[in-house]
């Protein structure tokens, strides 16, 4: 917003934008982005929308073009979408977006605009009358998010579409698939368009549409992708904002990468609450936000708003985030994960269920390597490359999405699964028992247990508790033999055929209650239930079900336990050892990267020691970790070099084709570059550097 970034009425837009080209590159900002509108008003010479009085005669984007241009940077004009349309909200009412109950929806500091109207071609138009004129290398349109509006135009689609009035009662809506598919249809049929007329006047720009949010706003990242060339999200406002835990930002990269198959971009704000009061953040704050999106690969984008011009006071942290991308981005560009565990997301209802980020959780607290894929990806050719599939609660799996499964395990291919995966049918409809209960060694799963707290009317209202107790012996559930343990959450109840339960669930023994206990009145009894099923069928991969939903349970509430026999499991079925070894704190994250043209692994750290403790949520302080440890194993060359990023002390050794680094001192992120031979060289003799 021009206005808000230097609200001068004596504003020079020839000398300001001089100043802020030359600001961003200094900061090693390559690429600037700028709104072509200023509350809904044009920054150039159009046709479509007003001109904006702030600018006076100028025109904008003619001198962002020459300024830049003539720097070798790149020009990016960016749309606010759906919201910030002020001229369009005040001239054209009736395409605005209406609750259920009819009444517009405001959002500051206009009401908010649907592209089920006529807005859409007003943007549409706008775009292919000015694009042509300029040097545009991208477009960026954010708050494309499938709003639930109930305008004429929506109401008379959704009916036309269906045959059936649109639901507005909320539970209503959130059980219809038809509802769900149709806000989705409404954004993705705007970025197709989008897409159309990029082609048409100017088809070197490349296109980066933004939900803006990244869940509960039915957004079909796999459909983008036939348009799209990258994917922005501005999740990352903050992660104390809108994201209930750090990990869960870079987890919104990869799964936008899994689902679209285009890179995605991040979004950093330097303050604490934008679109509120701007309160400063913190130096710590930044960089394990900037790192988090870096960490799977993502672009961190920075938003400067108000700190730009009027703060300056964090712009070297700036510069040594965007120091530390430049330089693992040579080797990221190429790059894939190491290969070893897949993780399955299942984006159906355009949200992520809270038992993958659960398992997701289980996997970097114990540093396990793995990749998120796309349900869509659970094809032979795309699973080859993984030891293990991991399938949390994934419910919806087509009879082809099973075979696929079936297929890998029976090469194998090690699976873990949970809860009610394969119960349905791909578009929904129950099946009776799950479609993978063969390979899992059960019948079934059946009905589903909720165990009420106890027979009084008081005990009844208590969240469901399910205790239970490893009973044998096995790598899973390792050191918790017959020892107590409870998560609350259901489980499905399953009958063994060649499976082995390891873990059993207790029924309540009210022989033993309390009578008068206030709270609790019972204690767990005899094992009734298995909870943790072990399969290994002769010539195939091995299998573990878990009845249970011990990955949500993770999530809510994080239970040792639960978080530490999923990753069990996952290694255990996969039959080998991960790849790679991480020996640190389960506060590190660790994703591990391989260039294939540069013959290099890039190995990204973020530490997240922090005084994170809500409501105390903006980090204002990172323990560093101590003596940390990575062992890349198995590798196919010698290493040439491994060197810091942040030329941080570390020391590092090959033993038998495996490479030890050791980090002294982790402080809130590092990155590590190791360098191997060129294929066919002789192997080096054993190396120790300092």
């Amino acid at each position: 917003m021009l206005e808000w970034l230097n609200p001068k009425r004596d504003l020079d837009p020839e000398a300001w934008v001089k100043e802020v080209v030359a600001r961003a590159q200094n900061l090693n900002v390559n690429t600037l982005a700028f709104d072509f509108y200023h509350g809904g008003y044009a920054i150039f010479e159009g046709a479509v929308a007003p001109k904006d009085r702030h600018v006076g005669d100028a025109d904008v984007l003619a001198l962002l073009d020459q300024e830049l241009h003539q720097r070798n940077m790149r020009l990016v004009v960016m749309n606010m979408g759906a919201h910030y349309a002020g001229y369009t909200s005040n001239e054209y009412p009736h395409w605005q977006s209406r609750d259920e109950n009819g009444q517009f929806r405001s959002t500051f500091p206009s009401y908010r605009m649907c592209l089920n109207t006529p807005y859409a071609n007003f943007l549409l138009q706008e775009l292919t009358e000015f694009l042509p004129r300029y040097q545009i290398d991208g477009l960026y349109i954010e708050g494309l998010y499938g709003q639930d509006c109930y305008c004429d135009y929506c109401c008379t689609e959704f009916e036309r579409t269906y045959g059936f009035k649109i639901p507005r009662d909320k539970e209503k809506r959130q059980r219809s698939l038809e509802y769900r598919q149709f806000r989705a249809d409404v954004i993705t049929d705007f970025v197709r368009r989008l897409r159309k007329v990029l082609r048409q006047v100017s088809p070197h720009t490349v296109l980066m549409p933004c939900p803006s949010y990244f869940e509960n706003v039915y957004t079909d990242f796999h459909a983008w992708g036939a348009y799209a060339d990258a994917i922005t999200l501005e999740r990352q406002w903050g992660y104390q904002r809108l994201v209930k835990n750090l990990f869960e930002v870079g987890l919104s990269m990869q799964v936008v990468r899994a689902e679209s198959g285009r890179p995605p971009f991040g979004t950093l704000w330097l303050a604490w609450g934008v679109d509120g009061n701007y309160a400063p953040s913190t130096s710590e704050h930044y960089r394990l936000n900037f790192a988090e999106i870096l960490l799977y690969g993502g672009t961190p984008q920075l938003h400067a708003q108000t700190i730009f011009e009027n703060d300056q006071s964090e712009m070297s942290t700036v510069r040594e985030m965007f120091d530390l991308e430049e330089q693992v981005r040579p080797t990221l560009l190429d790059a894939h994960l190491v290969h070893y565990a897949a993780l399955v997301v299942d984006w159906t209802d355009f949200n992520v269920s809270e038992h993958f980020k659960g398992f997701y959780q289980a996997l970097i607290e114990n540093h396990v390597p793995f990749e998120v894929i796309s349900k869509h990806d659970l094809r032979a050719k795309e699973l080859d490359r993984f030891e293990v599939i991991l399938l949390p609660n994934v419910l919806r799996l087509s009879d082809e999405e099973v075979a696929a499964i079936k297929a890998f395990n029976a090469t194998g291919g090690g699976v873990v699964m949970t809860y009610r995966t394969g119960c349905c049918q791909a578009d929904g409809s129950p099946r009776l028992g799950s479609a993978l209960a063969s390979i899992a060694g059960i019948r079934g799963p059946y009905g589903i247990v909720t165990n009420p707290a106890g027979p009084e009317p008081e005990q009844r209202e208590q969240p469901a508790v399910t205790y239970y107790k490893v009973l044998k012996e096995h790598s899973i559930g390792n050191g918790t033999m017959n020892r107590l343990q409870s998560f609350t959450g259901s489980y499905a109840e399953a009958e063994l055929t060649t499976g082995i339960a390891i873990a059993q669930a207790l029924d309540y023994d009210y022989s033993k209650m309390h009578r008068h206990h206030p709270v609790m009145g019972w204690y767990p009894g005899h094992p009734i239930a298995p909870l943790i099923i072990v399969n290994e069928a002769p010539s195939c991969g091995r299998v573990v079900y878990f009845a249970a939903e011990f990955d949500r349970a993770t999530y809510n509430v994080g239970m040792p336990g639960t978080l530490n026999t999923l990753a069990e499991a996952t290694i255990w079925a996969a039959t080998n050892s991960p790849p790679i070894e991480v020996k640190s704190s389960p506060a590190v994250e660790v994703a591990t990267h391989f260039s294939p043209s540069r013959n290099a692994y890039t190995i990204l750290m973020i530490n997240k020691t922090t005084n994170d403790l809500r409501p105390s949520i903006v980090v204002r302080h990172v323990e560093p970790v101590r003596d940390s440890e990575i062992i890349l194993r198995k590798l196919r060359a010698g290493v040439r070099n491994v060197r810091s990023v942040t030329s941080a002390e570390l020391n590092w050794e090959v033993i038998d084709n495996s490479c030890v680094i050791k980090i002294p001192q982790l402080k809130e992120y590092e990155g590590l570059i190791v360098e191997l031979e060129e294929w066919g060289e002789s192997e080096k003799e054993v190396t120790i550097k300092k």
